[in-house]
């Protein structure tokens, strides 16, 4: 479609623009659509001149309507992101072949079979019945998959048939090793391993010992298997006789991981924070380590022992001396997976949703993989020295370890941004769930200011051009103005966290918490002038609240109630009732109604002087989670059930659906020309015409969009999106 009139040889501006495909290649599969997107946004902070040619050519010769990123805030293709395979359903485990294929296995009983080198899905094996927990590669184009349905599958990837179904266990298979060429053995949560013959499917051997489900297996270079389980014991089996060769007893909780050191000693880790060795040909547990508790082990070259734990550290052992060399900070969730590379270093993997790659001798972290959305459960490393991981985001990614992916402008820390405010000025105040509040200049990116609280960001209201109120997970609300850089607590806090806060007047502010209770400050001294009480017998959160013209509040509960509140007497005007769950936004209209919507798959329009419920807006069958309301009488709401719809603000009649989301909608702003924006767990912002209910312009970001925003800057219709990445996109029309 584009072509580079002047490319003068430039080999390096073909590798930045190939890489942007390599990288938009699984959202250009389904939406070729979104081609001038992906390039114009993962070649923008690229300044030399063919690129800049490039990009140029895009925007004028592209004929249909797009959105672009004004912003590098897209994955570039000089960082360690190489590749996603998306559709991959919910990844559990995954394996790598001789040829060069990924086989990943999902919660949802698939098999997903690609190309490493392409991104190209071949197949997809159906067959389990249960997630598919483990696979391991047999060689000559052969996998064989356990799963949680009791059984292993053979399977033959050029045909994508299943060869045969190995059945015995009676309980989900959780590991698989291979012995030799023709045998794999299997461990289950029946507490039993078995050994089977590759090609005639027979169970040659059922070892039987432990009492409580096998977590773990290893195999040693002499044909030992060792596994550990939750009967606190480690074991060792002959698979040439099938007899327990030895029972080693001594850890007091179950062994979650075990080891092969050598052909003389295995190592096993445990809940009871401890590392114990032991010795095959004595028998003997040689050394106890005091750890922590212990979720994954590897064994390094050099003999030393590197773990990973539920607190999201590393530690790496000795194990003559037991001596701990160095720990490993970065993470913050528990590390679920641990590799060595061939040079020495160790890749690691964790429910934080990130990769880790260190240098040992160090200690240092020499790359931090960020992309996942959810957490890394499995990886496996490549014969080129990449790292191909897989994650409960339905994705699996494909890494360079040699390069950490550059910062965005615009982008968070560790949590998603869980809110957006627009200010009257041409700035945007974004807060995420990390703890940090950020104000930025949306013509330039400048980050103008940032206070990093390092406590979740529960809540966010702008009170002016220059300040803004925030509530928190620990119950606390702080007002900060990033103009002077000063943040002043409020004198007193709720007992559990701030859940939704609002401004009343320019003077007030009003807080809704999980203790039940909202709570009316005094913005000039900090004091709080009252607490709203419902008094309720049964625990009941406030969710949501709006504020009316005349002062009032209108607060939302988690049993479906709404409270109309005057602050000034602290008493409870109306107790509006119809709701059935949870109140999961509110919005005042221009002629002093309000709208709510719930978990309980319903919209209903109030009005306040008389309690009644006007109408009720059905046809979602599921969560609604946002709405918002137009300036012509019409709800727009978003839900659970990846639609949009559209409903009279007079009358409640139902007037379209917007359908093109594949998840959850979670974010929903209107413009004043008309259109809907819409943000989604789909991982796309969409552009929708009201008059026509089509989508115009769709792009595909970097994660889940939870956050959204919309407005006319410097006469140019921007949308600023914050997705669970953590990063913020920027984009216009185009």
């Amino acid at each position: 479609m584009w072509q580079i009139q002047r490319m003068d040889n430039d080999r390096d501006a073909m590798n930045l623009i190939a890489g942007a495909l390599r990288l938009s290649a699984n959202v250009l599969a389904e939406r070729p659509e979104e081609l001038p997107g992906q390039l114009q946004g993962r070649l923008r902070k690229f300044r030399e001149q063919t690129i800049r040619r490039f990009r140029d050519q895009i925007e004028s010769d592209t004929t249909w309507p797009w959105l672009k990123s004004q912003w590098d805030s897209f994955s570039a293709p000089d960082g360690a992101l190489v590749r996603t395979f998306g559709n991959a359903g919910r990844v559990a485990t995954l394996a790598i072949t001789d040829d060069r294929r990924v086989v990943s296995g999902s919660w949802d009983g698939t098999l997903c079979v690609w190309q490493l080198d392409t991104g190209e899905r071949e197949a997809v094996l159906d067959g389990h019945t249960g997630v598919v927990r483990t696979i391991a590669n047999i060689g000559d184009g052969y996998v064989v998959s356990g799963s949680s349905d009791t059984t292993l599958r053979v399977w033959r990837l050029a045909t994508g048939i299943c060869e045969a179904v190995l059945e015995g266990h009676t309980d989900q298979v959780k590991a698989l090793s291979v012995s030799d060429e023709d045998q794999i053995v299997s461990a289950s949560l029946d507490n039993t391993l078995r050994v089977w013959r590759i090609s005639t499917g027979e169970c040659e051997a059922e070892l039987k010992g432990h009492t409580g489900a096998i977590q773990t297996l290893g195999i040693t270079d002499s044909g030992l298997a060792v596994s550990g389980s939750d009967d606190n014991t480690v074991r060792v089996w002959s698979l040439g006789t099938g007899g327990c060769e030895a029972v080693f007893e001594g850890h007091k909780d179950k062994v979650t991981t075990v080891g092969v050191v050598d052909d003389c000693r295995v190592v096993s880790g445990s809940l009871d924070r401890a590392l114990r060795i032991w010795n095959l040909d004595t028998g003997d547990c040689e050394a106890v380590i005091d750890a922590q508790a212990i979720t994954v082990l590897v064994v390094t070259d050099d003999g030393c022992v590197v773990s990973g734990d539920f607190d999201g550290l590393l530690r790496k052992w000795r194990l003559d001396t037991g001596e701990c060399e160095s720990v490993l900070e970065g993470h913050t969730s528990w590390i679920t997976i641990l590799a060595m590379t061939d040079d020495g270093r160790v890749v690691s993997g964790s429910y934080d949703n990130t990769l880790r790659i260190w240098r040992l001798d160090t200690g240092e972290c020499e790359a931090l993989l960020e992309g996942h959305t959810e957490e890394v459960t499995t990886f496996a490393m490549t014969d080129d020295g990449r790292v191909v991981s897989g994650s409960y985001d339905n994705t699996l990614r494909v890494w360079q370890c040699e390069a950490s992916r550059p910062e965005s402008v615009l982008q968070g820390r560790k949590g998603d941004f869980a809110m957006l405010e627009m200010t009257g000025d041409g700035r945007v105040v974004s807060a995420s769930r990390d703890g940090r509040l950020s104000i930025w200049r949306i013509n330039t990116g400048d980050c103008e200011a940032m206070l990093d609280v390092q406590l979740p960001v529960k809540a966010l209201a702008l009170i002016d051009n220059d300040n803004v109120v925030s509530g928190f997970i620990d119950g606390t609300l702080r007002i900060w103005n990033w103009t002077t850089g000063e943040c002043e607590a409020l004198s007193e806090r709720h007992e559990y966290q701030v859940t939704t806060v609002g401004v009343i007047d320019g003077g007030h502010v009003v807080s809704g918490s999980m203790d039940d209770t909202l709570r009316v400050w005094s913005l000039e001294t900090g004091d709080c002038m009252s607490v709203l009480d419902a008094q309720n017998t049964q625990v009941s959160q406030v969710t949501k609240l709006a504020v009316t013209d005349d002062g009032g509040v209108v607060s939302g509960y988690s049993d479906g109630i709404l409270r109309l509140w005057r602050p000034d007497t602290s008493k409870c005007a109306a107790m509006l009732e119809g709701h059935t769950d949870w109140i999961t936004m509110l919005r005042m209209t221009t002629d002093g109604r309000v709208v709510s919507s719930s978990r309980d798959h319903t919209l209903r329009v109030w009005r306040l002087d008389t309690g009644e419920c006007e109408s009720v807006l059905e046809g979602h069958s599921s969560v609604v989670g946002v709405f918002a309301l137009t300036g012509c009488g019409l709800v727009v709401s978003g839900s659970m059930d990846n639609t949009i719809r559209v409903w009279r603000l007079d009358g409640g009649m139902h007037e379209s659906v917007l359908n093109g989301h594949i998840d959850s909608v979670r974010a929903l702003v209107v413009t004043d020309d008309g259109c809907v924006v819409s943000g989604s767990d789909d991982n796309t912002v969409r552009v929708w015409r009201l008059d026509t209910s089509e989508c115009e312009r769709t792009i595909h970001v970097d994660a889940p969009v939870s956050a959204l925003f919309a407005d006319v800057i410097n006469g140019e219709r921007l949308i600023v999106a914050g997705t669970d990445l953590g990063r913020l996109h920027v984009l216009s029309y185009h």
